[in-house]
């Protein structure tokens, strides 16, 4: 790779008009000029449990189906997302309960006020198989304030040890300095910023290298500190078992800082899981 180039294709990159029609398409062929995609992964353990979370409509008591709460259906994704494109099914999930709520704080409760209730239902999912993703972390140790960013940190510094021509090694510093930035971006309702993250993510797991099965990244409503997954279409729908659903209720409060936060009122544990009859039985 070449250095300069590699610079001059992150600039122009973030002069791209993503108003334009066909910015998306810029943006891959912006990303493609860089030569070669940086591909740190990393393997997720089988048997790891991840975290989905999804709203009720205010007619909407239960989800009967593990279908309802599993991957959205292509048909209705009509946006891009912080690692898909409209009419591209992601399972988006998260490590831990917290971070899957985190999530929803912000596109949940924006048209809701103190005291306004949400229902939501979480699944507890189980990877079948070991699970190779697409770490997104910092070349620069200052930046790494998460017990994540320090991990992948340390073992992005390993890689990049290993690569003997300063110039490539410099190259895909630059490109994961500009990966760290737009990974980093609070949305604030604008999905501009999630072209520049789509484009990255479906370039990258389809790497010469081999492909992936997912990216992993801190959640940005969590401050960093909680870790999300975006699984392919392809894994999810062969490799994630559901173990458990949880219905909760929850209240809406202001914080401190005047943001919304939840306060939990209710909840109910679902009593059987029948994946062969797509059941979630909770009485």
């Amino acid at each position: 790779m070449d250095l300069n180039s590699v610079k001059q294709a992150i600039e122009e990159l973030k002069q791209i008009d993503f108003k334009n029609e066909h910015s998306y398409e810029q943006t891959i062929w912006k990303f493609l000029k860089c030569v070669e995609l940086p591909n740190y992964t990393y393997s997720i353990p089988k048997d790891t449990v991840v975290f989905r979370t999804r709203t009720h409509k205010e007619n909407e008591e239960f989800f009967e189906n593990v279908s309802q709460i599993g991957i959205t259906p292509k048909k209705f994704i009509t946006d891009f997302g912080r690692c898909n494109r409209p009419a591209q099914s992601v399972f988006y999930a998260s490590e831990n309960r917290p971070t899957s709520y985190a999530e929803l704080i912000e596109s949940c409760t924006k048209d809701k006020g103190e005291g306004d209730r949400v229902m939501v239902t979480i699944g507890a999912w189980k990877l079948k198989k070991n699970m190779d993703v697409v770490v997104v972390t910092s070349p620069n140790k200052e930046e790494r304030v998460s017990e994540y960013d320090k991990m992948h940190g340390d073992n992005l510094d390993a890689e990049l040890a290993g690569i003997e021509d300063e110039n490539d090694r410099k190259s895909i510093q630059e490109i994961y300095k500009f990966l760290f930035e737009i990974f980093r971006r609070p949305s604030n309702d604008d999905t501009l910023n999630y072209i520049l993250t789509s484009a990255f993510s479906n370039i990258s797991l389809m790497h010469p290298d081999g492909p992936t099965d997912g990216i992993y990244y801190p959640s940005v409503p969590f401050r960093f500190q909680g870790v999300n997954y975006a699984i392919t279409e392809s894994f999810a729908t062969k490799n994630l078992e559901l173990v458990s659903a949880l219905r909760n209720e929850f209240s809406i409060t202001i914080n401190a800082e005047g943001k919304h936060h939840f306060k939990e009122i209710g909840k109910i544990d679902a009593k059987k899981i029948d994946i062969e009859k797509d059941m979630i039985i909770w009485k």
